[in-house]
């Protein structure tokens, strides 16, 4: 992909997104009232003492729950406003990630943080890129519908779409990722 100034302003836009995601995440989960917290933590407690599902199943469960979220970014890129859902998606996942680490932090104290990072960092460390990529995209095409060159010959400046090899690339690194997540949530097996 060729570096634009759309490039670096859509990429802004989008981890700031993400970061804001987390903080009302973590200050929804700072908010909970007693009863909420102490249902949410017999929740958590139900998961850690449930057994996990065979390996096979695991992963494929947890590629399909990953691939449609993906797969709902990339469709957004055919619709108009299409970047509004695909930054949503980021900041939902932002915000998932930041109230799963401030509650399992103040439910368990210290070690609430070994369980969030034993439990499902690894497969954000995977699915926050992927989902991030096709977001990108998405943003792409609805503000950069190319890229400018200039003709060395004539000194035109014209733009280009962007290739559909680009879009297929950045499609197959987003299917890698999220199969890499799902093979975290696989090792990762409480």
């Amino acid at each position: 992909m060729k570096k634009s100034k759309g490039f670096s302003r859509h990429a802004l836009i989008l981890a700031l997104t993400l970061v804001l995601g987390a903080a009302v995440g973590a200050g929804y989960a700072n908010s909970l009232d007693y009863s909420a917290k102490l249902a949410a933590g017999k929740f958590i407690d139900a998961y850690y003492e449930t057994p996990a599902p065979p390996k096979k199943e695991l992963f494929i469960n947890s590629f399909l729950k990953y691939g449609k979220t993906l797969a709902i970014i990339w469709i957004t890129v055919f619709i108009p406003l299409g970047f509004i859902p695909a930054a949503g998606a980021v900041f939902a996942k932002g915000a998932s990630a930041g109230f799963t680490t401030a509650f399992l932090a103040a439910y368990f104290g210290a070690a609430g943080l070994g369980r969030a990072f034993s439990t499902y960092f690894l497969q954000n460390l995977f699915l926050i890129p992927a989902y991030f990529i096709a977001a990108l995209h998405v943003f792409f095409r609805a503000f950069d519908r190319g890229v400018k060159k200039v003709s060395p010959a004539t000194g035109i400046v014209y733009v280009t779409e962007r290739g559909f090899s680009e879009y297929l690339t950045a499609a197959a690194a987003g299917i890698f990722l999220t199969a890499m997540a799902a093979f975290a949530d696989v090792l990762l097996i409480r």
